[in-house]
């Protein structure tokens, strides 16, 4: 195990009783049940993490292979976990009830095939605004803009550690919001009018 396991291949970063696994910095970029094992590890090596503390698992699911992964390796080494599942409004786990909604890989419009809804404790709507005041507020806390669905993760895993502040809340940022931004223009008359837009004219 890395000395400082903030800055092994795929840091960790907490902020306050929150952890946030910086998946979009993993070279493979696996979330499944590897993820599990390196929160652990580096949250018991910072001291984030006691024996008997209370944990909450935080995510969306796609496929629902990582929450599933993630939440069966936590509840084998440790007794007092909650797992929480993210999803958009207007969405069901069933896919019977779906909606477009902004959150990429979340609530696709079909079951997610590899998730048992058995380790599911809680479900917490998040919005795309508030999915974007996540994105903010990830960058603003620890120097890292995620995607608009790790944003989601992230301003749900806010509330909760307010709402359990002896609890420790951990989540996933699955890659940057860099990739989701407008490219600007190549050509001559859409870098005119992009020019127009920023200065207001």
């Amino acid at each position: 195990m890395p000395s400082d396991p903030t800055h092994s291949p795929t840091p960790l970063r907490r902020i306050g009783n929150r952890i946030v696994k910086l998946e979009a910095l993993q070279p493979g970029g696996s979330h499944k049940a590897r993820a599990a094992r390196f929160m652990l590890r580096c949250a018991i090596a910072q001291g984030a993490l006691a024996p008997d503390q209370a944990l909450i698992l935080v995510k969306g699911a796609g496929t629902g292979a990582s929450f599933q992964g993630i939440a069966t390796r936590l509840r084998e080494h440790f007794a007092n976990v909650r797992c929480e599942l993210v999803m958009p409004p207007d969405c069901d786990l069933a896919g019977t009830c779906h909606r477009d909604h902004p959150l990429e890989g979340f609530a696709v419009g079909v079951g997610p095939p590899f998730l048992d809804s058995g380790l599911i404790d809680a479900v917490r709507i998040v919005d795309g605004a508030a999915a974007r005041e996540g994105q903010r507020d990830m960058a603003r806390d620890i120097g890292f803009f995620p995607g608009m669905s790790s944003g989601a993760n992230y301003a749900a895993a806010r509330i909760i550690s307010r709402a359990n502040p002896d609890a420790l809340v951990v989540t996933l940022a699955y890659d940057s919001g860099e990739s989701y931004l407008p490219r600007p223009p190549t050509d001559l008359a859409g870098q005119v009018a992009l020019s127009k837009t920023v200065a207001g004219q």
